[in-house]
């Protein structure tokens, strides 16, 4: 079997672009790749990606920069609340929250860094409640919060679910016992299931519980930017189909000439796209370097327009003597990595 006709296999069995060219043959060539046609590959893809939900440990500085809080300062003490929003984000309750502050109406809450802030305004749900639901006005790619039960020296245990609509994306537990007893719930996703909607319930209803530092973050593009390189050894056993290999790169010592190509997309916001590059010499016998980066593009900021633009960087190192001049040809191609709706770009 060809390496052409073992693409189009691939394709079909749903396997992503990114995992089929991380090694292309020096005999590999683009335009036949092009010429593919593959049948039913709409209705393969379709299942969410692995690894989509990744959960934050804390709400360190680098979630704080990443995100926006929405602030409810202003709100009036004792007053309740069916939502919150901001200029960008409304998250409606489905049980109305009370306005609490730290440590004058709520006692305690805990210290950084489990937490941001030990007097934070909170919001509590009252009483006898065991869940909560929030449903964000729009999908986000990160959101977060804390959650201190109304509990003293007993031990409770915290689950949030975060949802794409139908579909469970991932669920955080924790459990804690004694005053403060803060807990943190955040968590990140990609663009093809993006968080609406967020469940909570705590396994003791008779206190109720409070919230607080409600952030979140509605940007799901990520930018390919690949300008370091590292060679290590792998070897695949007999029928060994997968491995992980980890790679660290610590010291940048190489001299030589660098490469940086900007690949601008244009293409339906939200979905998730595969771009490449192939770098060959001037007349084209010889791929010299091959690289692949499956990112999401933004959301569209012009109402009525699903078409956006975004940018992809790759980097290509060439240790050459600087004094010889270096011909080159650049091969660029970019693909819907997912098809589950249409879209008119």
């Amino acid at each position: 079997m060809s390496y052409v006709e073992k693409i189009k296999t691939k394709l079909e069995e749903g396997t992503k672009i990114s995992d089929i060219f991380d090694y292309v043959p020096e005999n590999f060539n683009l335009d036949n790749y092009k010429n593919i046609t593959i049948p039913n590959i709409k209705e393969k893809a379709n299942s969410l990606p692995l690894k989509c939900f990744e959960e934050i440990s804390n709400p360190n500085q680098q979630y704080q920069n990443s995100t926006t809080k929405i602030d409810i300062s202003g709100l009036i003490q004792f007053q309740s609340y069916s939502s919150i929003s901001d200029a960008n984000l409304t998250v409606d309750f489905s049980t109305p929250l009370t306005r609490l502050q730290v440590p004058t109406t709520w006692a305690t809450w805990s210290s950084p860094p489990v937490t941001e802030s030990s007097t934070p305004p909170v919001l509590f749900t009252g009483t006898g409640v065991s869940s909560l639901t929030l449903t964000l006005s729009k999908p986000c790619c990160t959101f977060g919060f804390e959650l201190d039960p109304n509990f003293n020296n007993i031990t409770i245990t915290s689950v949030v679910n975060f949802y794409s609509g139908q579909e469970l994306v991932g669920t955080i537990q924790k459990t804690v016992t004694g005053r403060p007893n803060t807990a943190f719930f955040a968590a990140k996703t990609c663009c093809t299931s993006p968080f609406d909607r967020v469940e909570i319930s705590i396994d003791e209803p008779l206190g109720g519980f409070a919230i607080a530092q409600v952030r979140y973050n509605t940007d799901c593009s990520s930018e390919c930017d690949c300008c370091c390189t590292e060679a290590v050894d792998v070897n695949f056993e007999s029928y060994e189909e997968s491995k992980n290999v980890p790679v660290e790169i610590t010291d940048l010592k190489c001299e030589g000439r660098l490469l940086i190509v900007d690949v601008t997309v244009t293409a339906c916001e939200n979905r998730r796209v595969a771009v490449g590059v192939l770098i060959c010499d001037e007349e084209e016998e010889d791929v010299l370097r091959f690289k692949v980066c499956e990112a999401c593009m933004p959301e569209s900021t012009t109402p009525g327009v699903p078409c956006v633009d975004h940018t992809f960087r790759f980097c290509f190192g060439f240790e050459t003597d600087l004094c010889d001049p270096l011909a080159l040809k650049l091969k660029t191609f970019a693909e819907y990595a997912y098809f589950n709706f249409e879209c008119d770009c």
